[in-house]
């Protein structure tokens, strides 16, 4: 099983056929969950092939971030994450998950995004669909 960061892959999933359940839909991103085989279909497909209007989706393993981990507050819920920039400042509390990323860490590409969350996932034993859910 996967799950991968998304914006409006609905129509992808739908045109190719492909059997995914969406488990999170937020303003700018959506999760979505399939199985290794599902995943392999949709990652076959050639950028050529590739409609804009199937959006865009990403896939990692995790980051290579390594820095501090410290318990911060985002939408007024503990999250065990990496302090950098503003943590050394004393800020340990943001607003929702992508400001945190963003504003904490840097991380606002939707390649990066999909690399840090796994590993604040795994940091905070839940899902990327319970990351998401809980905190943006």
């Amino acid at each position: 099983m996967k799950e991968i960061l998304a914006e409006s892959l609905d129509i992808a999933v739908e045109e190719l056929g492909i059997v995914a359940e969406k488990t999170y839909e937020g303003e700018q991103y959506q999760i979505w969950k399939l199985s290794d085989s599902e995943y392999d279909v949709l990652a076959s497909v050639s950028e050529e092939d590739w409609k804009n209007e199937y959006g865009m989706w990403r896939y990692s393993e995790g980051s290579v971030l390594d820095g501090q981990v410290v318990s911060l507050t985002v939408k007024g819920k503990e999250l065990i994450g990496f302090g950098d920039t503003m943590y050394d400042y004393g800020i340990t509390e943001h607003k929702d998950l992508l400001s945190y990323l963003c504003d904490e860490l840097g991380v606002s590409q939707p390649r990066n995004v999909a690399a840090v969350v796994v590993d604040l996932a795994d940091m905070n034993e839940m899902t990327v669909s319970d990351l998401f859910n809980t905190y943006e």
